[in-house]
């Protein structure tokens, strides 16, 4: 037994059962069906997302911010929902996202900032 295990491996390279190097290239080659399918299927989908973020009402507002590519305009306005009513204007808008202080507040009285939260 050791003898031919030891042959074994002194051969070029471990030989597979016949027509079973076929089954795995077949194999190999459905799943990279599958993945070009899903890949495909994301394209579509990124470029549907576009079309809807673009025709959305708050576009406008978020589009120039800094740094608010596609994917950072679509969550937010996935956040933000479907009603026009809810932020009109860029003062909602900031309200909403938690970035523009409240009415009578000074930013040293705010909770984590260096000067305030006493």
């Amino acid at each position: 037994m050791a003898v031919k295990t030891h042959a074994a491996f002194q051969q070029e390279r471990l030989q597979y059962a016949p027509g079973l190097e076929t089954d795995y290239g077949e194999v190999l080659v459905g799943f990279l069906r599958e993945l070009k399918a899903a890949m495909d299927n994301r394209f579509l989908l990124d470029e549907a997302v576009r079309v809807r973020v673009e025709k959305h009402h708050a576009w406008d507002l978020l589009s120039p911010a800094p740094g608010a590519g596609m994917s950072v305009v679509s969550r937010v306005i996935a956040e933000m929902g479907d009603d026009p009513a809810r932020l009109e204007d860029k003062g909602g808008l900031s309200a909403f996202a938690g970035v523009a202080p409240k009415m009578h507040q000074r930013a040293a009285s705010r909770p984590g900032c260096p000067a305030g939260g006493r």
